[in-house]
Parts: structure tokens; C-alpha cells; sequence
């Protein structure tokens, strides 16, 4: 039954008791549009470093997604951020 409440998922506790809040980022899978845009690099550069191995990537069926954390160190482990 639907009250009509707006709830806010980054107030509520995560599985591991944990609360989410809005500065942090989340070990989400993003897109490729996603990540240029929070490195602010374009999405030519982000396709150029997953074709050459430079950062990790995964892909579901034919979707290449990426997550955050894994790039960063991969980024800071080559020295290119």
C-alpha cells in the first residue's frame, strides 16, 4: 500500500548497518558517460584507456560498465591522475 511518503534511500541504513551519504560515492557500476563525466575527461579518453587496458572494466551482455574505485587505483597506480 502506497502512503504517498517520499522516502530517502541515502538517509536509511545499508545492509551492513551503514549509512549512505550524498558526499560519498557509492561502489556503483557506471557508464562510460558516467565516468568521463566525474573524472571530466570525455568519453573518447575513457574508451581509449578500456580498448589499451589502462583501467578495469566489466561487461553484462554487451553493456561495458565501470566501477569508480577500481579506475582510481588503477589511474593512480600509472600515475595518470
Amino acid at each position: 500500500m502506497d502512503t504517498g511518503e517520499k522516502i530517502n534511500i541515502l538517509s536509511m541504513p545499508n545492509k551492513f548497518g551503514k549509512e549512505i551519504f550524498e558526499n560519498q560515492i557509492p561502489n556503483i557500476f557506471l557508464t562510460c558517460r558516467q565516468l568521463a563525466e566525474m573524472l571530466g575527461i570525455s568519453e573518447h579518453t575513457v574508451r581509449k584507456w578500456r580498448k589499451f587496458k589502462t583501467i578495469p572494466y566489466r561487461k553484462f551482455g554487451h553493456s561495458v560498465r565501470f566501477q569508480f574505485e577500481d579506475v582510481l587505483k588503477a589511474l593512480e597506480e600509472r600515475n595518470l591522475r
